[in-house]
């Protein structure tokens, strides 16, 4: 017969000692694989902890900081715009003018100390004439008529300051000159005895001899017989009865330019 006080709950289940796992066991395994991940995380945590300790260790070796937010811009301020200022009032002024400039002042040249006539005859006619005391009054002639503004003795200075200051090749055909201007200053009294003309003629010679020069010159008198090779008259005569110059002649003796006379 069935029996009316049967129990309603399950049987709980048993294992069999053949392999069954109890419910103690599995509690237990689960138990111990909590306990061994728990160790795993916590043993993560301490490495992490650790790899974070050494980095900022290096991060202070070196000297750094921890990185910082820049600070905020300044606010942009809009510029502010001003009214335009009125314009000054407009002054008439007065406009004096430049002072003008000073004038320059330039020292003079001391003027120049005047030649007394013993001075300028050394000028023009050199020591050999001016030392000779018997020439003092044909030296005197001569420099007043220059002072004077006389035609002959003014050209017979200027031919022998002429002669003196040309170079040596250009003195030869001078000397023609130069006679010819001593004889219109002289006028007669250079045909016959001249002191001054003796004088003269000798000094001439002297600067030819200074300068490597060896014309020579040869008096013409009044008297002396027309010769055509040496004298140069407009109407050729016997005789010469006016003398103008003297004749010039070459190195070698022969003429180098005639003397100007007048034949009859």
């Amino acid at each position: 017969m069935p029996r009316d006080d049967v129990d309603d709950q399950p049987d709980q289940p048993t294992e069999s000692p053949a392999g069954k796992i109890s419910a103690q066991q599995v509690l237990a395994e689960l138990l111990a694989s909590s306990q061994r991940q728990e160790a795993a995380l916590a043993q993560g945590l301490e490495s992490l902890r650790a790899d974070l300790d050494m980095l900022w260790q290096r991060v202070d070796a070196l000297g750094g900081a921890a990185p910082q937010q820049p600070p905020p811009a300044p606010p942009v301020e809009q510029p502010t715009v001003e009214e335009p200022a009125e314009p000054p009032p407009i002054r008439a002024e007065t406009v004096e003018p430049e002072p003008e400039p000073a004038p320059i002042v330039t020292e003079q040249p001391a003027a120049a100390t005047r030649l007394d006539d013993t001075q300028w005859e050394h000028v023009i006619l050199g020591r050999d004439l001016v030392n000779n005391p018997a020439l003092a009054d044909d030296r005197a002639k001569m420099m007043h008529g220059l002072w004077q503004g006389d035609g002959e003795a003014t050209a017979l200075v200027g031919q022998l300051l002429s002669f003196r200051a040309a170079p040596p090749e250009k003195k030869p055909p001078m000397l023609r000159e130069v006679g010819e201007a001593y004889y219109r200053w002289r006028g007669a009294v250079g045909q016959g005895d001249d002191p001054l003309r003796d004088a003269l003629l000798e000094w001439i010679v002297g600067v030819c001899d200074d300068c490597g020069i060896g014309n020579r010159i040869e008096l013409v008198r009044v008297g002396d017989r027309y010769d055509a090779t040496r004298h140069n008259a407009k109407q050729p005569g016997g005789e010469v009865i006016e003398v103008f110059g003297w004749v010039v002649l070459r190195d070698n003796g022969r003429v180098y330019t005639k003397a100007s006379v007048a034949a009859g």
